[in-house]
């Protein structure tokens, strides 16, 4: 590129870095935190004017590059400071430890205002090749400049991944053109350490970066919203500090490399492989050390965060990890792994009361060494958990409880007892070991969050009794049913040899009459027997043994077991596809209603049709019923006009019926009597 291009380009990029400089400062209300930035882009355009002074003017060399070394000193700490401001937009809150910032800046400066200017560079012909060489100094100082550098670009990247969705498109031009300013100068820095030489015909390379990257700056600055606060979270905080380490042990990899040239070929590359291998294993020892994970994570919030969690993320985390839970067993184990991950303990333990019990038994446990079994609540710890209704800390409350209750806790290394609360009744505690980290403060927030997890355990937990409680309700309201049910079999029972002794008063002498006792006594034991067997298999799914039977036959058997002259039978024979014995209890159901609506000296009828299909009509002349119970109570469970009556009789009818296939219908008034119609499938359909 000729001089002329590198002149216009020159004063095109210095000229958007003095504008963008002035319109930062003159823009409300941010500029009070604009200032890192508007000195980084000060300092580039004053190294890039001096940087075209000295292409224009080559033999001023040793004259004007001291003002760039000054100007390259103080510039990586402007960006480190710009980068710092967009992760927390605060100065008490620093991205690195202050005293190894302002070190290594002050470090910058002394080797920049070096007298001799030789020890960092040296061109025998810097006229015709634009090269500088890098003396050794000159190479420690370049070196730092690298450091500085991709530390601010780490942290742009992680403020960007932790931004929201909205306030990444309002900052995504801005980001992105500060940072390839950023990269480029960091390329042209390590151009300089990887061939020891600065080629100063790269500066227009680096002059196209200026202008792209402020014109992406300037474009989100004036047409896009810009974020009043941007925050970095834990974890992208965390992540920035791992990849800060891994780029260190790279680092130390080439210096140790570069320093090994000098002892031989063989020496040196068996002595590189075993340091790579050494520090390697040191690497991920200490990445993968909880205690060093906890201490960095003290150091993040000491240092970036005015809180110590993230209760949303960890909030999220805890209704996860419950809601994984397949049994009460292993939601009692999550509860445990929850506090032990959460707060860094070694073990713990979780303990709930049983009934009214005044002990608290352990459910789950996780512990390296052997929990106890129970914790009595009648104990001083006990009283202290229930009165103060706070997380107990045993190097804080030691003194308020009993020597035994201390005793206890220390043998068995328990640090905190969390309390959990039903309401008012202290209904378990978690009781958590020592910490991995013991040189860790416990602080307000610790103890605020053991207290929120104790909350949402306590909601899970008395969800879970409410759902055990309810589940054992709807078993006794199944056996509720089913002894309902019991009842009334019976109940038709017990009617029929009613009627019988009824009889036998005036018959017992009448051979006939004996003969369809012992038959009805048969009969009624059979059905006992039947039902006797029903119960052991209760729970069973039950199906219709179906046959073709005579139905005026069926109603016949069954008028002989009741044996009642009040009874009329009519009607022809009739052919039906029907499980005989539950079709025989609807018969003997609604002829013993019909008996007991229609009081001593009423009659009833039954009467077998075929009309469109089998039909079985029960008529009575009793006290009927009204419209609005058929309407709504007639067919369903515990419902019945009658007095004592249980309601079970005609909705047992009706699910025999339906699940032949066949329907009942009613026609019933108060005080005329009532009709029901049984239609039953024909064979044919039946068989379908």
């Amino acid at each position: 590129m000729g001089q002329n291009s590198i002149l216009i380009l020159s004063l095109c990029a210095v000229s958007l870095l003095a504008g963008t400089s002035i319109y930062l400062l003159l823009r409300p209300p941010s500029s009070h935190r604009e200032w890192p930035l508007v000195m980084a882009l000060l300092l580039t355009a004053a190294i890039e004017l001096l940087d075209l002074f000295l292409i224009q003017n080559p033999e001023n060399l040793l004259k004007i590059k001291p003002f760039v070394f000054v100007c390259e000193a103080m510039l990586p700490a402007s960006w480190v400071l710009y980068a710092s401001f967009k992760s927390r937009g605060s100065l008490r809150k620093r991205p690195i430890p202050g005293g190894l910032f302002w070190t290594g800046g002050v470090i910058l400066l002394a080797l920049a205002l070096i007298p001799d200017l030789h020890t960092l560079i040296f061109s025998p012909d810097f006229g015709s090749e634009y090269l500088l060489f890098l003396g050794p100094t000159g190479f420690f100082f370049y070196f730092l400049i690298s450091v500085y550098l991709l530390v601010a670009l780490v942290m742009l990247e992680r403020s960007y991944a932790a931004l929201a969705r909205r306030d990444r498109w309002c900052m995504k031009f801005e980001l992105l053109g500060i940072g390839s300013i950023m990269a480029m100068q960091l390329i042209y820095y390590n151009q300089a350490l990887l061939y020891r030489t600065l080629d100063m015909t790269l500066v227009p390379a680096r002059l196209a970066a200026i202008v792209l990257g402020l014109m992406l700056f300037l474009f989100a600055r004036l047409r896009r919203r810009y974020p009043v606060r941007l925050t970095l979270s834990p974890a992208a905080a965390f992540h920035s500090i791992i990849l800060v380490v891994v780029f260190g042990y790279l680092v130390f990899v080439g210096l140790v490399g570069e320093g090994l040239r000098y002892l031989g070929p063989a020496f040196s590359r068996a002595l590189l492989l075993s340091l790579s291998l050494f520090s390697g294993v040191a690497l991920l020892l200490l990445l993968l050390s909880e205690s060093m994970r906890r201490k960095t994570k003290v150091f993040l919030h000491k240092n970036f965060y005015e809180q110590k969690y993230d209760y949303r993320l960890l909030w999220m985390k805890m209704t996860s990890r419950l809601t994984t839970a397949r049994d009460v067993e292993s939601l009692y184990t999550v509860i445990v792994e929850i506090y032990c991950q959460t707060f860094a303990v070694l073990g713990g333990g979780l303990y709930l009361a049983q009934s009214k019990e005044t002990l608290l038994t352990a459910v789950a446990v996780n512990s390296g060494g052997k929990m106890p079994d129970r914790i009595d609540l009648q104990s001083s710890l006990g009283i202290f958990l229930k009165t103060k209704q706070w997380v107990l800390n045993l190097t804080e409350n030691a003194a308020e409880l009993s020597d035994a209750d201390s005793q206890l806790l220390k043998r068995h290394d328990i640090e905190f007892i969390v309390p959990i609360f039903f309401g008012e009744e202290l209904g378990g505690v978690v009781a958590l070991c020592r910490r991995i980290n013991t040189d860790e403060p416990v602080i307000y927030e610790d103890y605020d969050l053991m207290k929120i997890f104790s909350h949402q355990v306590a909601a899970v937990l008395f969800n879970e009794r409410l759902s055990r409680q309810l589940a054992e309700q709807r078993e006794m309201a199944a056996v509720g049913k089913v002894s309902a049910f019991v009842m009334h079999d019976l109940k038709n029972l017990g009617s029929i040899l009613s009627l019988m002794v009824e009889n036998g008063r005036e018959l017992i002498t009448d051979r006939r009459f004996q003969d369809d006792m012992i038959e009805t006594l048969a009969s009624t034991v059979g059905q006992m027997n039947s039902l006797i067997g029903r119960l052991k298999n209760i729970g069973e799914s039950n199906l219709l043994v179906c046959e073709v039977y005579n139905l005026k036959r069926l109603v016949t058997e069954t008028l002989a077991e009741i044996n009642s002259d009040r009874v009329r039978l009519s009607g022809a024979d009739v052919e039906v596809m029907i499980d005989r014995n539950e079709i025989k209890k609807v018969v003997t159901n609604l002829i013993l209603n019909a008996i007991e609506a229609s009081g001593r000296g009423g009659s009833i009828t039954v009467e077998i049709c075929n009309e469109t299909g089998p039909l079985l009509i029960c008529r009575d002349h009793g006290c009927g019923m009204s419209a609005d119970f058929i309407a709504e109570n007639l067919f369903r469970p515990f419902a019945s006009t009658k007095e004592g009556g249980l309601g079970i009789g005609l909705y047992h009818c009706c699910q025999i019926v339906e699940a032949h296939g066949g329907r009942i219908e009613v026609d019933s008034a108060i005080g005329k009597g009532s009709e029901f119609r049984v239609y039953l499938p024909s064979i044919l359909t039946a068989e379908v």
